[in-house]
């Protein structure tokens, strides 16, 4: 069915701006190609999945199910715990099942193949299932690091450290306020070393909101980054314009400033627009 969906929607787009040859798969074809599309539930989904290179056909269903399961398990715990309580199990829960062998430079497919996390894909793990169940969340994304927040229904405010799953669920008031600092202001970020993605200038940036689409994309930041330091030029300015389609921010322009400066070096020619 979900080919059915992608090649009704392709066969309509008489002028693509990623051919086929500039794609991964169907799946990142149609998502790169249909932007409008992608907004709420599923979409944002394949957005998600779609830097992946390994993910091709009915797996895709698979990986949805998955996260509906999760969901729905989600939901019952907090019919009957409450929103607080119900949070704090699916936390200890995704570090024993998807969250489980840290690389910084896994994609939020990974989890479900191979159980690899970062920062940015496990809070995108959560976020999906919040989206689902009604959680009053918001996800954050810096130069060194992604993470998400929660208001519970309860009125406790959460900081949730997908990377520690020791000590990353934070809940008391002065412990959230000095992590949200930390990420927030100027005079704090320099020297902040969490496990984190491979991004260029790290310590730099301060952290900003970011939705859940905007975080999905965010992958192909760290795809066009660990091309530039591998000195993959041509692939690292392809994820930069990747990221462009949905991500048009702060480190979008410092992805073309590096790039800029690099090609120079390299003697390639190329745009970043």
């Amino acid at each position: 069915m979900i080919f059915i969906v992608l090649n009704m929607a392709l066969s309509t787009n008489a002028q693509e701006v990623f051919p086929r040859t500039a794609t991964n798969s169907p799946l990142e074809h149609f998502v790169l190609n249909h932007p409008e599309q992608i907004n709420t539930g599923e979409n944002i989904l394949y957005l998600g999945l779609a830097p992946s290179t390994s993910i091709r056909g009915s797996r895709i269903k698979v990986i949805e199910n998955e996260i509906d399961s999760i969901s729905d398990e989600f939901a019952t715990w907090k019919s009957k715990k409450g929103e607080f309580r119900a949070i704090r199990k699916l936390f200890n829960q995704l570090h024993r099942t998807h969250l489980v062998h840290y690389n910084r430079e896994s994609l939020f497919a990974d989890m479900f193949e191979t159980k690899e996390f970062g920062c940015l894909s496990g809070s995108l793990l959560f976020a999906h299932i919040f989206e689902r169940n009604g959680i009053e969340y918001q996800l954050y994304s810096s130069d060194v690091h992604a993470f998400i927040t929660v208001q519970t229904k309860e009125g406790k405010k959460l900081f949730l450290e997908t990377t520690d799953p020791v000590n990353g669920f934070i809940y008391k008031k002065s412990q959230v306020e000095r992590r949200m600092s930390k990420h927030l202001n100027a005079n704090s970020t320099r020297g902040i070393r969490t496990i984190s993605a491979p991004l260029p200038l790290e310590g730099e940036g301060l952290a900003e909101k970011v939705d859940i689409k905007e975080l999905s994309a965010l992958q192909y930041y760290n795809l066009a980054v660990s091309a530039i330091k591998s000195g993959e030029i041509e692939e690292g300015n392809m994820q930069s314009k990747k990221l462009n389609v949905f991500y048009k921010r702060g480190k979008t322009l410092k992805l073309n400033t590096i790039l800029e400066a690099v090609k120079d070096n390299y003697q390639i020619t190329f745009s970043t627009k």
